[in-house]
């Protein structure tokens, strides 16, 4: 069990998340799948998430998900599925996320998060996870966040540890932003990770990351038509070798009123 955990903590950080796996605190790209749940309300649209994964090129561990977001009032939220692997290896996710702007330049969030694993046609005790987050902006080109999981259970594994991260984001210019962050779980462990985002055109950007717990890269690209958007990502484990993910995201209704 403890293998398939962490193949899930490292497909859920480094595929679904794409390139922009090392920026999660500050970046509100795609889908919110762990990341910052502040990030939510720097969605100005109703939009509907879809992904597909297939880690280390396992047809087996093959994974998708399915995300929406939407605007009640000042509440942000959204809901989140995610399944990975098939036959012997299953893992669902569901996530309920919330956020709100404090002001023009600070939002925070919250998240609640039921996890199911079923290995081998047994099914294991379903637990819940609880994160929260905080973002700001410091000026035109620099904001941070901060973003901190708590693990309910009595449990204990590598995909449900209590973390806090915290992370920046820099835009040298209008076409480079620039992001880093640095993890600490209960036991100590630090796990730095940086990624650059640099847009080729109005309509293309492109991202690579990296992070120092497997030294694993990874890059990715997307594209905007109009109100929807593909991206796809590749990530490269020095041992587990290459996953693959492809996202489409689709906005619709009219803006939200900040």
């Amino acid at each position: 069990m403890l293998f398939a955990n962490a193949i899930h903590a490292q497909v859920f950080n480094d595929a679904y998340n794409i390139a922009t796996a090392s920026a999660d605190v500050c970046s509100g790209n795609g889908l919110l799948l762990n990341k910052n749940p502040a990030n939510i309300t720097s969605i100005n649209l109703s939009q509907l998430s879809l992904s597909q994964v297939l880690p280390y090129s396992i047809l087996a561990l093959q994974g998708n998900a399915i995300s929406t977001v939407f605007k009640i009032k000042r509440t942000y939220f959204a809901l989140e599925y995610a399944q990975l692997g098939k036959e012997n290896f299953k893992y669902y996710q569901l996530n309920l996320v919330s956020g709100i702007n404090l002001d023009h330049k600070t939002s925070i969030g919250t998240k609640i998060i039921y996890h199911q694993h079923k290995q081998y046609e047994i099914e294991q005790k379903p637990y819940f996870t609880t994160e929260i987050g905080l973002n700001q902006i410091l000026s035109d080109k620099l904001k941070y966040g901060i973003q901190a999981a708590f693990n309910v259970n009595d449990s204990r594994s590598i995909d449900n540890e209590s973390y806090i991260k915290i992370g920046i984001s820099y835009k040298i210019d209008p076409k480079i932003n620039t992001y880093c962050s640095m993890k600490m779980n209960e036991y100590g462990l630090l796990v730095g990770s940086m990624a650059i985002e640099y847009k080729l055109h109005k309509n293309i950007s492109t991202q690579a990351g990296w992070n120092t717990l497997e030294s694993a890269y990874s890059t990715g690209i997307q594209y905007q038509i109009k109100r929807s958007k593909i991206e796809i990502g590749s990530s490269y484990h020095p041992i587990l070798g290459f996953s693959y993910a492809v996202g489409l995201c689709f906005r619709y209704g009219d803006q939200f009123i900040q």
